[in-house]
């Protein structure tokens, strides 16, 4: 696959959100109750102006990227899937403002 077949887009809508706890819980296979993200989590991220993104190759996401405003005023990334296709995590914390942030950054 090459970058130019990804799509990477803000998401809005309850079932994009759902779909991305879903490929978190796949690739994360957390404990019952113990999900790194809820679609309520993620829906209110996003409501209130913050980074929820979604990487799609031919139609199906394939990751996803989280970031919310820190302490100091700035975007701080959490980001509990690997890509498992090289380079596409650094595309999508590069969309969000032209910035890249590691996602283990701290804010100093």
């Amino acid at each position: 696959m090459r970058l130019t077949d990804l799509v990477i887009r803000e998401l809005h809508e309850l079932a994009e959100f759902a779909e991305v706890c879903a490929l978190f819980d796949r690739v994360w296979k957390p404990e019952p109750g113990e999900a790194p993200v809820i679609v309520e989590q993620l829906h209110a991220l996003a409501h209130t102006g913050n980074y929820v993104v979604g990487a799609y190759h031919d139609g199906a996401l394939i990751g996803a990227s989280v970031a919310f405003l820190g302490m100091p005023i700035g975007p701080r990334t959490h980001e509990p899937a690997p890509d498992r296709h090289r380079g596409h995590g650094h595309r999508t914390r590069r969309l969000h403002g032209g910035q890249q942030v590691h996602p283990t950054e701290r804010a100093g």
